[in-house]
């Protein structure tokens, strides 16, 4: 360590008498005295490169650390979106006895609404926006930006999610009623209830979601990115079971890696991907848990 008598300017020549560890501490005890004579003194070549030295170890050991601090800052305000987002659900659950439905109609999904079939949704007329804090829709996931083209515009305009996508099977009676089939009204215009959850805990509500579409606005895996508000499982339900086959995934694990999850309990946790189909993982979209659909199955 440095010795305990006062250091004077020539004890800058740190790099002959001190580890690299007690650089900082050098430099903490230096007068300004030093500091003028060390101003006015030429540098010799070797005092140049040990700085140049101390300057690259310093470089290397601070920019991940940087790099980890944006990335955890991006993550937590994506998180806060998503449990804002959960919130006015429970809030809606509770004014309605169900919570909102997904896509109720070709006018109205959970993130918006429009007067023409063609428009744009718009977010301050959405089901869920007089529960909001502020009624304003939550910040869109910082990282979305990095992959939507077009301004991550879907269906010909349609404003989608943010970068967030609600579990359909909580959005629908396709998982809770044998009647109805997926497409028909009765199905979508309503949400399951709260007690209708076997496993809160363990199933999604919403999550980071895109997908990739052609110019015909077909999902295609060489596609554009494009927002995508609904957040799909391994199978489709119809009719209270799983039918279809396996459809695209839409989860998506931007966040090194790993997506942001707020489950139906009001729990949050970062999940890494599990199975992806065809080449969409080349994309970070895969789907989230295991193909027994349990992360998304309301009835368990």
């Amino acid at each position: 360590m440095i010795p305990e008598k006062k250091i004077t300017f020539s004890y800058f020549y740190f790099y002959e008498l001190f580890d690299l560890a007690d650089i900082s501490d050098i430099f903490m005890r230096l007068s300004i005295g030093d500091i003028v004579m060390l101003l006015k003194k030429p540098f010799t070549l070797n005092e140049i490169l040990a700085v140049l030295a101390v300057l690259s170890i310093m470089a290397v050991l601070v920019i991940p650390l940087f790099k980890d601090i944006s990335a955890s800052a991006r993550e937590s305000a994506c998180r806060d979106s998503l449990i804002e987002l959960v919130r006015a659900n429970f809030l809606y659950e509770k004014t309605y006895d169900a919570f909102v439905p997904a896509s109720a109609s070709v006018s109205e999904r959970w993130y918006g609404a429009r007067l023409l079939n063609d428009g744009n949704f718009s977010r301050e007329n959405g089901p869920l926006a007089e529960f909001f804090k502020r009624s304003a829709f939550p910040a869109p996931c910082p990282l979305l930006s990095d992959f939507t083209d077009d301004g991550g515009r879907i269906y010909s305009g349609d404003n989608g999610g943010s970068g967030y996508g609600y579990n359909e099977n909580i959005g629908s009676l396709r998982c809770v009623n044998a009647e109805f089939d997926n497409w028909e009204k009765a199905c979508r215009a309503s949400g399951i209830s709260k007690a209708d959850i076997v496993k809160p805990s363990g199933t999604v509500m919403f999550t980071d979601t895109i997908s990739r579409f052609n110019s015909s606005g077909l999902p295609d895996v060489d596609g554009f990115y494009v927002e995508f508000a609904f957040a799909r499982s391994f199978d489709t339900f119809n009719k209270g079971k799983p039918s279809w086959g396996t459809p695209e995934p839409t989860v998506h694990f931007r966040h090194r890696l790993k997506t942001s999850v707020v489950w139906a309990d009001g729990h949050t946790s970062m999940e890494d991907a599990r199975y992806t189909k065809d080449s969409w993982g080349l994309s970070h979209c895969a789907f989230l848990g295991s193909p027994d659909k349990n992360f998304f199955t309301p009835l368990k």
